[in-house]
């Protein structure tokens, strides 16, 4: 048995030349029937083709014709024939390279598809001649520089803080500038002005996690010892880990040596404590037929081995054990204010302190000041936004309204405070995680765990390979922190264990109605999504949208939060609704674009086929053509807008499409405009390139 040659097999020619028979897939390429006599080559000859069609893809020869002046290569059954079998246009590749498939294979990557043209020649000075001849038209492809040269290369590139979002929440936004502070953030600045200084200003800074930062004035009297006491205290204060922070205004050079934060349980066990080593008289209610309770007198003492009261008498030297029983009265009988027992209390003599502060100043011969305590609540607040929008019958106009929902759980009414609303959206959602685990590992984290041993990501379905990807250095590093800001524009008195509502917008816009046919797609991500599967099993979403701007000539230009959006359109008297969708807003910026599902758009079918994909781990390149058909199953012409998601890598470039294409204000986005008659349909076709990305 001979081995087998790597040699492509030869082709049995026939008596008529015309007549060159081989096992093909016979693409149908564009320039099939390409009628090329009369016109002379610049360059031409017998070369093997690789078909791309088809489980098994097979060698077969075939006649190149090259035409340089149009940079066009045409391929025939055979060097009689002048009609084209396919060819391609060498002004939309992208690379030429010697390949080891065959002996002497080169191959020819095209940028305007996803198709790699895999040809050989017979031998070495056959494949020099085709590559001398192609290569001018060629600027070859150069792999990314080093993460480190490329960063020193491009400027800055501006963090948008944006992710794929499913149709039934849409929100477009624009690229900003991320800044690492929350206290000077460019997007949210507004200014606040000087800060109030008078006795009885709050300001309250409420984050989404229910966290509050609390900034007020008070007004103290120092006794003759310097101290004073701060009573109205939140009672959640309890529950925090950091310090109150304590400033005099009236004179800075004052400060506060030694503070204490009380907050009693007024229970008897509580009492008793504070009673321990006073004479106290004790009556204990009996049954009725006794008009007296039992009293007894002594000095109140504390087993601690015990953990038990008792009342010791002096002049019978017995101890009676004090059992804490509903009833049980007492009556302090010696000097408590002299012993220090009341003074514990303040000058009124309370037993029980509610939230309260004991401060203790330096020497300072002014007794009146102004205090600024500033200190952290947990678990204190809660907070959101409802939006509702009420559409006119005809869809153009929008009436807008919005209102603060804020809860106080603090323990404490905050009379006229001014408030600052703040979220940082990432710990938010890591938060909900947390709480919906509930000390069991999530979903996502088993199989985390599973395709870790399998050398799988679970990222967009990627595969083994998908555990060689890696970003550039720059998308390597935490995202700087986007924390947003609301500025409350009235002051509110929030009052405890109750919810107010205050509201935030109220205006007539308008507004945009169109139909939109999209995909959920892959989430945008810090890896290119590299896995030839990755979003060629998605569902449309076809629906009836409504768009606005939140720009100032339309009433509103204002950073706004994140919520739910309850869409009702009147009717067509303008006496009554219709209710139409409940969706989600995210945080709006000013210059934003929204977007809001109405209703599906029925009689409207759409797909979308991947029909090429070419990945080069070598080269850092991804290449993929998509094919996308609209039916308009409707008896009346429609206008539709289709929307892509570029969700493999940032870099992107779209290199050829059948119909025009627009840029979309989302930068991973592009979307096309199509107009259907009555039960027509249209079919086209959009290639994209991907690079500067890196493999690990």
């Amino acid at each position: 048995m001979s081995a087998r040659s790597d040699k492509p097999e030869e082709v049995k020619v026939a008596a008529d030349p015309t007549k060159i028979d081989a096992i093909d897939d016979e693409d149908e390429e564009e320039g099939v029937g390409l009628n090329r006599e009369g016109i002379k080559a610049d360059f031409e000859g017998f070369l093997d083709k690789k078909g791309d069609k088809g489980m098994i893809k097979m060698w077969a020869k075939r006649y190149f014709r090259f035409y340089q002046s149009e940079g066009l290569i045409c391929y025939f059954k055979n060097d009689k024939t002048f009609t084209a079998t396919g060819s391609f246009n060498l002004n939309g590749a992208l690379l030429v390279e010697k390949s080891n498939e065959k002996a002497f294979a080169f191959n020819i990557t095209m940028k305007v598809s996803a198709r790699v043209w895999r040809l050989n020649a017979k031998d070495e000075s056959t494949r020099t001649a085709w590559l001398d001849k192609i290569q001018p038209f060629f600027k070859v492809y150069q792999s990314p520089a080093p993460a480190a040269a490329v960063d020193a290369a491009k400027p800055a590139r501006k963090k948008k803080g944006l992710t794929f979002q499913p149709l039934t929440t849409v929100q477009f936004s624009t690229p900003v500038e991320q800044s690492l502070s929350s206290r000077h953030d460019p997007l949210q600045d507004q200014s606040l002005g000087n800060p109030a200084f008078a006795p009885g200003d709050v300001h309250l800074f409420l984050h989404g996690d229910g966290s509050a930062y609390v900034q007020e004035v008070v007004k103290a009297e120092l006794d003759d010892e310097n101290s004073t006491w701060v009573r109205g205290l939140p009672r959640t204060l309890k529950d925090t880990e950091f310090t109150i922070a304590v400033k005099s205004l009236t004179d800075p050079a004052v400060h506060v040596d030694q503070q204490q934060f009380h907050l009693d349980e007024k229970n008897e066990q509580e009492l008793l404590r504070k009673l321990i080593g006073h004479q106290i008289e004790v009556s204990v209610p009996r049954d009725k037929k006794f008009d007296e309770p039992l009293k007894f007198e002594g000095v109140v003492v504390y087993d601690p081995k015990s953990t038990s009261f008792g009342l010791f008498n002096g002049k019978s030297n017995t101890v009676h054990f004090l059992n804490t029983q509903e009833g049980i009265s007492y009556a302090l009988q010696d000097n408590g204010q002299k012993n220090g027992l009341l003074s514990a209390g303040g000058s009124n003599g309370e037993l029980f302190h509610d939230a309260s502060l004991h401060c203790q100043f330096t020497s300072t011969a002014e007794k009146s000041h102004n205090l600024e305590l500033t200190y952290t609540l947990k678990d204190s607040f809660e907070w959101g936004v409802k939006y509702v929008g009420v559409l006119d019958y005809h869809e153009s106009e929008m009436e807008l309204s919005g209102w603060y929902h804020i809860k106080n759980k603090s323990g404490r009414t905050f009379q006229k405070a001014s408030i600052t609303l703040m979220k940082n959206p990432k710990e938010e959602a890591e938060k909900k995680k947390e709480e919906a685990k509930e000390g069991e590992d999530s979903v996502e984290e088993k199989a985390a765990e599973v395709a870790k041993e399998k050398g799988k990501s679970m990222f967009g379905g990627l595969g083994s390979l998908a555990s060689l990807v890696g970003g550039s250095s720059e998308e390597a590093k935490p995202p700087k922190p986007r924390i947003y800001k609301y500025y409350v524009s009235q002051q509110s008195t929030l009052t405890d264990d109750q919810t107010r509502q205050i509201r935030l917008i109220h205006t007539k816009i308008p507004i945009r109605s169109m139909d939109v046919v999209s995909w959920e797609m892959p989430l945008y991500a810090k890896k290119p999504h590299v896995g030839q599967d990755a979003g060629t099993t998605v569902t449309p979403q076809i629906r009836t949208v409504v768009e606005f701007d939140n720009k100032p000539d339309i009433g509103l230009g204002l950073p706004l939060p994140a919520g739910p959006i309850s869409l009702v359109r009147r009717e067509k008297n303008g006496f009554g609704v219709q209710n139409l969708a409940t969706a989600g807003i995210g945080d709006m910026v000013p210059g934003d674009i929204i977007t809001l599902p109405v209703e599906d758009f029925e009689h409207v079918t759409a797909t979308r086929k991947q029909i090429g994909f070419n990945l080069d781990a070598d080269k850092l390149f991804i290449i993929e053509q998509v094919e996308i058909t609209i039916v308009n199953g409707r008896q009346e012409a429609a206008e539709i807008v289709i929307e892509e998601s570029l969700f493999r890598w940032h870099s992107h470039e779209i290199t050829a499409s059948s119909i025009p294409w627009h840029q979309h204000v989302h930068p991973h986005k592009i979307f096309f405009k199509v107009r259907l008659g009555a039960l027509e349909d249209i079919t086209f076709t959009y290639t994209v390139f991907y690079n500067q990305f890196t493999l690990d």
